[in-house]
């Protein structure tokens, strides 16, 4: 179980870093025109070659510009026994990285006036459901996204089971 944590966590750090690489090359082509074959001349090579120093079975990545998917791969195995490559339909645990895209979204909703950081949440999602009126009528997105609830976590849930991405109805 140890050694299964750790690998996750090299996984995790791995994603961090080309989510970085990704961006930093992002922004040299934001607003400007790019021939992505030029760009990411190498691009493939370099990957195998972090995957090894990082000692990760497989990984996919994808590039988006401006609202489009420009490029999509994936990389190695996503069961390195079974000799599975990586697809576009692989799941990646990403843990804590949710977060991060949760709350640029949030921000960006609080930016556009369609959400606020102090008001209580059943304002703007009225929908929203909690274990009593106290949390109905206080819990504001700050408290939510500060974990500050009092609702317990749930993180590991999916992990191993046999849920799916679809909707149960």
């Amino acid at each position: 179980m140890y050694i299964q944590q750790i690998l996750i966590m090299k996984k995790i750090r791995l994603i961090s870093v080309l989510l970085l690489l990704l961006l930093s090359f992002i922004s040299k082509i934001n607003g400007q025109s790019y021939n992505l074959d030029k760009s990411l001349k190498g691009f493939d090579k370099y990957i195998e070659q972090v995957m090894n120093e990082w000692n990760t079975p497989g990984i996919a990545v994808g590039i988006v510009i401006k609202d489009e998917l420009a490029y999509w791969k994936g990389f190695g195995y996503r069961d390195l026994e079974k000799k599975l490559p990586v697809t576009s339909k692989t799941l990646f645990p990403i843990a804590s990285n949710t977060k991060l895209f949760t709350a640029v979204a949030m921000g960006m909703l609080v930016e556009e006036g369609k959400l606020a950081w102090d008001e209580p949440i059943s304002s703007f999602v009225p929908q929203i459901k909690f274990y009593n009126q106290e949390l109905y009528n206080s819990v504001s997105l700050r408290d939510m996204l500060a974990h500050r609830t009092g609702i317990s976590r749930h993180d590991l849930i999916w992990y191993k089971s046999d849920f799916s991405r679809k909707c149960r109805g």
